[in-house]
């Protein structure tokens, strides 16, 4: 986590994701098992499959973690969301996080955006917006619009060299004492396929 008035802190959240599900994710990518129905960038390199089943799986992992830490975030900025505030979430995925939020704290404006529009289009709270972008080819915004800026399960999504340049947009569009959090699982060696494996070790 990043955190403003003056100082900074980083802190990246180790969360273990569901060995079975990130296996078989992979497997549909590999073997294209799936129909891609969610339209994603051409210019996308996120490597698993867009897909109700997909869907469902990032809406596993947000409920586990609901579920095990009681909360939807860490950052220490509930008073502002109470207040009203602009919140990003980038790699907003179905939008899960972001409607639960969104209905927590009416008075905040939410943004989300991902490679794929799996988001909700068509029914969605008056304090939500949703758009198609790729966080590797920059953030839409400008200099200090936010808030709050969250990111998560991104790991796979985000070249290894990419990363910092990542981080940099992350701060440019978030206000001076505002709040970046992260949170990105451990994938371990005994999850992914060969094929993978070996296509993780070229992306870095």
């Amino acid at each position: 986590m990043i955190g403003g008035g003056g100082s900074t802190l980083i802190s990246e959240k180790k969360k273990n994701m569901n060995k079975s599900t990130l296996s078989s994710s992979l497997k549909r990518k590999e073997n294209n098992f799936f129909s891609n129905t969610y339209n994603r960038l051409p210019s996308a390199k996120y490597d698993l499959p867009h897909d109700d089943e997909e869907i469902d799986r990032n809406n596993f992992h947000h409920y586990m973690i609901r579920a095990k830490t009681g909360t939807l975030f860490e950052a220490p900025i509930h008073e502002k969301l109470r207040e009203g505030c602009i919140i990003l979430d980038v790699g907003c995925g179905p939008g899960t996080w972001i409607l639960e939020m969104a209905a927590e704290y009416p008075n905040s404006s939410f943004v989300g955006f991902d490679i794929a529009k799996i988001y909700p289009q068509q029914i969605k709270p008056k304090n939500v917006q949703f758009y198609q972008a790729n966080v590797l080819e920059g953030i839409k915004f400008p200099e200090e619009h936010f808030d709050y800026v969250h990111m998560r399960f991104l790991i796979l999504g985000i070249p290894q060299r990419s990363w910092p340049s990542v981080i940099d947009e992350l701060i440019r569009v978030t206000k001076p004492g505002g709040w970046i959090e992260l949170a990105e699982p451990e994938l371990l060696s005994t999850v992914l396929t060969p094929n993978y494996r070996r296509y993780l070790t070229a992306s870095k």
